[in-house]
């Protein structure tokens, strides 16, 4: 992974079907002597052959991709490929959306209304072991698990022992870090224990 070389830059796919968003995502990275644009697409099917043909470092993935949702393209390539990074960049603010997006495989959740520089933190957070959520969806998921639920209480099944991953996600409430922590472990365990 080029990323392990400091004087490489990392490569980076993008994947979004507004064309607006791939050319200023593109210029922001372009900005940036430690990033490299390899290649973009508008379609889900188009993004899978693209990070198999292209092995990036990092892939910049919207959920919402005609011909193959996003959560669909992270479960293809992580069917071949464990080593990719794979950052999920939607307007989705939904829990159960990052859930099912870490269990599939993804290594980061970003939200398109936050500051552009939550993308550098998030490859840099990941490039290190993390697992990145924006910054504002914590504030969303915390002040969402901290009111009172009006869904019946499940019966939990016993903890088995982990290391608590590197979530990035200082503040987050202990209910929703324990949800973060079962999507890690069965994204890692689906990815032959890689983070």
């Amino acid at each position: 992974m080029n990323s392990e070389n400091p004087a490489q830059p990392i490569s980076v796919v993008l994947m979004d079907d507004h064309r607006i968003v791939r050319e200023g995502l593109a210029a922001f990275c372009d900005a940036r002597p430690e990033l490299h644009i390899t290649g973009q697409c508008s379609d889900g099917l188009a993004a899978v052959e693209m990070i198999k043909a292209l092995t990036p470092d990092f892939a910049i993935i919207d959920l919402q991709l005609p011909n193959l949702h996003g959560l669909e393209v992270i479960r293809k390539v992580r069917e071949t490929n464990a080593v990719c990074k794979l950052v999920v960049f939607t307007i989705s603010r939904d829990e159960k959306m990052v859930l099912e997006a870490l269990r599939a495989g993804a290594n980061g959740y970003l939200v398109k209304d936050g500051p552009a520089r939550h993308l550098l933190d998030a490859i840099r957070c990941i490039r290190d072991g993390g697992v990145y959520i924006s910054p504002i969806l914590r504030g969303h998921l915390l002040e969402d698990s901290q009111a009172p639920s009006q869904a019946p209480a499940r019966p939990r099944l016993p903890r088995r022992p982990r290391r608590p991953p590197k979530t990035g996600c200082a503040g987050a409430s202990l209910q929703f870090e324990e949800k973060l922590a079962d999507a890690v472990a069965t994204r890692n365990a689906g990815a032959g224990g890689q983070p």
